[in-house]
C-alpha cells in the first residue's frame, strides 16, 4: 500500500506502529494524478507498506491537512478530464473547505471527524446494479458503527443519512461515470463524525446532530480505527457490487432503516425547511421500501422515488 501526505506529523496515526514517513518527493506516477486532482503541485511524503487488502493490494491512501475544496467533487471532475485513478483509491481530509452534501448542501469538515472519499472500477452494467450504488456506503457506514460499538444501534434514514438516536452521524454520496450502459466508475463520499458534532440549526430534516464518541467515549480520538473499519466494510459492499449480488445490499439496507412503519412527510429535494407555502410531495406511513428505494406509502397509489424525508 501506498501512503501519500502534505501533513507528515498529523498523519503519523494512520501508519503502523512504528512506521516512519520518508522523506519528501513527487509522487509516483500510478499516484501522480490523484495527487494533482486533489490539488498540490509540490512534493508529497511517502511511506509504503506491506497490502493489507487482497483485493486492492496497490491501494493508495492520500491525507490532506486542510482540504482547500471538496475530495469528492475534486476526484469525480479528475475522472471526467480522463485522469486516471488507482482503483481503491482512498483520500481523507482532516479538517478543509467547500465540502458539501446531497444536493450541494454545506457540510462542515471539523478536525477529529472523518471526511473520506474513495474511488472504485466497478464496470458492471446500469441495469444491474440498481440502487446498489446509493446503498453501498450507507450499509459500510451502519456496519462499520457496529463494528467499532456493538453496543450502538445506528439507523438510516432516506435516502442518505445515518443516525445515532434520532440524531445525524453520517451522511453519504455517490457519484458514477458511465459509458454505453455500464458504470465504470464509482466514487463514495462518507462524512462521519466521530469527535465533533457540527453547529448545525435544527430543522425537521436534521433535529439535531451527534458523533461517534458522544455515545460511544472509548472512540475518542480513534481515527485512524474508524478509517480502517469503515474502509474494510465498503470493500466488502463494493465487492457485492463488482459480483452483481445487490440482494445482500438491499437487505442490509433495508434492515438498517429507521422509517419503516413510521409517520413521514416526503418534501421537495430542495427544500431546507418547512417554511408556510411550500406543499409536501407527499405524506403517510411507509408501509414498504422497494429494491429501487422508492417508498410505498399508505395512502398512495404509487411508489415515491424522490423527496427529502422528514418524520412526523
Amino acid at each position: 500500500m501506498n501512503w501519500l501526505t502534505d501533513t507528515p506529523h498529523d498523519a503519523q496515526p494512520f501508519l503502523p506502529p512504528g512506521a516512519q514517513w520518508g522523506g519528501a518527493a513527487a509522487p509516483p506516477e500510478s499516484t501522480g494524478d490523484a495527487w494533482l486532482s486533489l490539488g498540490h503541485r509540490g512534493p508529497a511524503w511517502q511511506f509504503a507498506s506491506a497490502p493489507a487488502s487482497e483485493a486492492y493490494p496497490h491501494r493508495t491512501h492520500i491525507i490532506i491537512k486542510d482540504a482547500e475544496t471538496s475530495q469528492f467533487s475534486a476526484l469525480n471532475e479528475a475522472l471526467k478530464q480522463g485522469l486516471s485513478l488507482p482503483d481503491g483509491l482512498v483520500a481523507i481530509a482532516l479538517a478543509g473547505q467547500g465540502f458539501r452534501g446531497q444536493r450541494s448542501r454545506r457540510w462542515q469538515a471539523l478536525r477529529g471527524n472523518l471526511h473520506l472519499t474513495a474511488y472504485y472500477r466497478i464496470d458492471r452494467p446500469v441495469a444491474e446494479l440498481q440502487a446498489g450504488l446509493t446503498m453501498a456506503p450507507a450499509v459500510a457506514t451502519v456496519q462499520a458503527i457496529q463494528t467499532l460499538a456493538p453496543s450502538l444501534r445506528p439507523a438510516i434514514k432516506w435516502v442518505n443519512d445515518v443516525l445515532l438516536q434520532g440524531q445525524k452521524v453520517s451522511g453519504v454520496l455517490t457519484a458514477t461515470q458511465i459509458h454505453e450502459r455500464t458504470v465504470r466508475h464509482a466514487v463514495f463520499g462518507i462524512g462521519l463524525n466521530v469527535d465533533a458534532v457540527p453547529d448545525l440549526p435544527a430543522t425537521a430534516f436534521v433535529p439535531a446532530a451527534t458523533c461517534l464518541a458522544a455515545h460511544e467515549p472509548a472512540l475518542n480520538g480513534k481515527l485512524p480505527q474508524v478509517l480502517q473499519t469503515l474502509i474494510d466494510k465498503l470493500d466488502a459492499t463494493v465487492s457485492l457490487l463488482k459480483q452483481g449480488s445487490i440482494g445482500p445490499l438491499f437487505e442490509a439496507y433495508r434492515k438498517g432503516a429507521d422509517f419503516l412503519g413510521r409517520e413521514v412527510v416526503l418534501w421537495p429535494e430542495d427544500t431546507d425547511t418547512c417554511q408556510e407555502g411550500v406543499v409536501p410531495l407527499a405524506q403517510g406511513r411507509v408501509q414498504a421500501l422497494n429494491p429501487d428505494l422508492s417508498l410505498t406509502l399508505e395512502g398512495h397509489d404509487r411508489p415515491l422515488t424522490s423527496g427529502r424525508m422528514a418524520y412526523r
